[in-house]
């Protein structure tokens, strides 16, 4: 064989192991070392809430920022049963739009507060949340607020008035109303109010974040005063009014501009009280605080490039995502136990992604019973397990009192999410268990661990395929 022959082998067989290998390349941090989905496997799961400080709406799914300032993903999902995982608060969210208003003039927003003339209220700039603009307001009875820097002079009845707002404090029986006021002094009203607690002009009723009030104006009632045609036209001020009593508002959105509704997200929920769970989207939020929805993407247009701070999802992390080294397998004979041939030592080392943009609410670490109870020989734990080999860690017996097969238990309901939890099982199984908890696309040695690599791969159909391939034109190559 000449030189140049040689060469030309030698480059075919590099090509087949880079194929090889990038077919084979694991996704994220998955790891093989048992399969997961076997009726025997037995395994557990973190569940609970995540809140991700800053979540920014152009992410590629559940993503947070770690303390290196890097975007990665979160260390588990979303957990699939819960009906509306996702919670946000309104007036937590830095989207452009809420402070855009009056669209038509550059360099002027409702949401600055030297864009406010008083009369007895006060009125100042803060910052609720991180990038989150608003105006802060207290009056008193017979006070009031009024920014006037726009106007509006056509579709007037079209328009829609939006306000987001947080109460953060209110007098007994106090009325502070929101007046559109036009330029002869008929005007459209809402009103927070405490002695209410429903009405379509009714915006709150009490102290609390998150409020949102949307209503078209043609379908509020207008108001005249001493002078006034009765005609609703040519809108020039939004007043904000202590009517009776007062309190201190902080507006974080507000807009007239819209002829539409802000789309806060759907959610599930019984509307009709017939048991039945339909979809509902959120336009309101009377009653203050987070709101829950289905899906991210539910939000409306406005959303697309927002910044959440404090987003809170319903999730699971499963051992499934743990890298291959917080996994070990051994499967051992049975010895003299009838009708089973293999007992299997199963470790994991549980652990949850931390950071300053991570906080966790409502944790346990549980786990579903997948054998019958007489067949474990041992749950041991370890909390605050490092990274030493699960050989040499000082086990404790993890009390689990087992009932029937597919039953949850909570394993561990006190976690620290900056500690791990080391968890080994010892049960018996069958030949049969046994092989369906080794088919994971690759080998499990003897201990366990990560299985595949490329001699997994070429065992593989897909492998088969290139290998065959590859065999075939390097054949015809060599011979010329």
């Amino acid at each position: 064989m000449t030189h140049k022959r040689l060469r030309q082998v030698g480059i075919l067989a590099l090509l087949v192991l880079f194929v090889a290998s990038s077919v084979a390349m694991p996704v994220m941090a998955q790891n093989s070392a048992v399969n997961y989905d076997a009726d025997a496997t037995q395994s557990q799961y973190y569940r609970g809430e995540v809140t991700i400080d800053t979540y920014r709406m152009d992410w590629n799914g559940l993503q947070w920022e770690n303390d290196a300032g890097e975007v990665e993903d979160l260390a588990g999902q979303v957990n699939e049963s819960a009906d509306n995982p996702y919670s946000y608060t309104v007036t937590r969210v830095n989207a452009s739009d809420f402070g855009a208003f009056p669209h038509q003039k550059d360099g002027v927003s409702a949401l600055d507060a030297g864009e406010w003339t008083t009369s007895g209220a006060s009125v100042s700039n803060v910052e609720p949340a991180t990038g989150v603009d608003a105006v802060e307001m207290t009056l008193a009875q017979g006070d009031s607020a009024t920014f006037s820097n726009f106007s509006i002079a056509s579709d007037e009845s079209k328009k829609s008035l939006m306000m987001a707002f947080d109460v953060d404090s209110l007098d007994s029986n106090a009325v502070i109303e929101v007046r559109i006021n036009d330029s002869d002094g008929d005007y459209k009203m809402a009103e927070i109010n405490a002695s209410e607690s429903s009405g379509e002009d009714w915006m709150a009723g009490a102290t609390g974040d998150g409020f949102v009030f949307q209503r078209q104006l043609g379908e509020i009632p207008t108001e005249t005063t001493s002078g006034s045609d009765g005609t609703f036209n040519d809108i020039e001020e939004v007043e904000v009014v202590g009517q009776t009593n007062g309190g201190t508002i902080t507006v974080t959105a507000l807009n007239l501009d819209k002829s539409g509704n802000y789309v806060l997200g759907d959610r599930l929920t019984d509307t009709d009280s017939d048991d039945e769970l339909e979809t509902e989207t959120i336009t309101e939020v009377k009653d203050g605080g987070p709101i829950a929805v289905t899906d991210l993407s539910t939000l409306g247009d406005t959303f697309d490039n927002a910044v959440v701070n404090g987003l809170t999802v319903d999730f699971h992390r499963y051992p499934s995502s743990l890298p291959s080294t917080a996994v070990k397998v051994n499967f051992s004979k049975a010895g003299a136990y009838p009708g089973f041939d293999f007992k299997i030592d199963l470790y994991y080392r549980m652990q949850l992604d931390t950071g300053y943009d991570l906080s966790y609410s409502n944790l346990e670490l549980v786990a579903e019973q997948s054998v019958p109870e007489s067949r474990y020989q041992a749950t041991d734990i370890v909390e605050g397990a490092s990274d030493t080999d699960f050989d040499d860690l000082s086990w404790n017996d993890a009390g689990v009192t087992y009932g029937s097969v597919g039953d949850t238990i909570v394993v561990e309901d006190t976690v620290q999410p900056s500690q791990n939890i080391a968890l080994h099982y010892q049960y018996l199984v069958t030949g049969d268990e046994r092989t369906a908890m080794q088919q994971t696309g690759g080998a499990i040695g003897p201990t366990g661990g990560s299985g595949g690599g490329i001699v997994g791969f070429i065992t593989s159909i897909p492998g088969m395929i290139v290998t065959t391939l590859a065999g075939l034109a390097g054949g015809k190559w060599i011979m010329g």
